[in-house]
């Protein structure tokens, strides 16, 4: 299932990538975002397919007993993992962490170009 869902992603990539095809910038943030939340997922499944498939083939390189422990401290990984990495994405995190650093003498700069671009939305919407 992995093979699969990761093969559609990589045509999705490519096809956004061509050059034949006219992407725009948000089409590119787009494959790059699920390029990370594939190579993510890929990361905390390669363990458990790797021991899985040498068990398949009659050579198991772990116990049982410490497959179930593998599992259960890989398995949840992607669960816990994704909500950060959509966050993480996302210019209101971006925004709001660079507002926190600034606070602690981190960041000002990017933290003022924040403050800067609401400020100007805040007077473009108010009567």
């Amino acid at each position: 299932a992995f093979v699969v869902v990761c093969s559609c992603y990589v045509k999705i990539y490519i096809t956004v990538r061509n050059p034949q095809y006219n992407p725009r910038d948000k089409d590119t943030k787009i494959a790059k975002r699920m390029a990370v939340l594939i190579f993510t997922d890929f990361m905390c499944m390669a363990p458990i397919s790797f021991y899985a498939l040498s068990a398949l083939m009659n050579k198991p390189l772990i116990t049982v007993t410490n497959s179930k422990i593998l599992l259960v401290l890989f398995y949840p990984l992607n669960s816990c993992a994704n909500p950060f990495l959509y966050a993480i994405f996302t210019k209101a995190f971006q925004r709001d962490v660079f507002i926190l650093l600034s606070k602690f003498g981190i960041c000002k700069r990017q933290a003022q170009a924040y403050q800067d671009s609401e400020s100007i939305i805040t007077r473009l919407c108010l009567p």
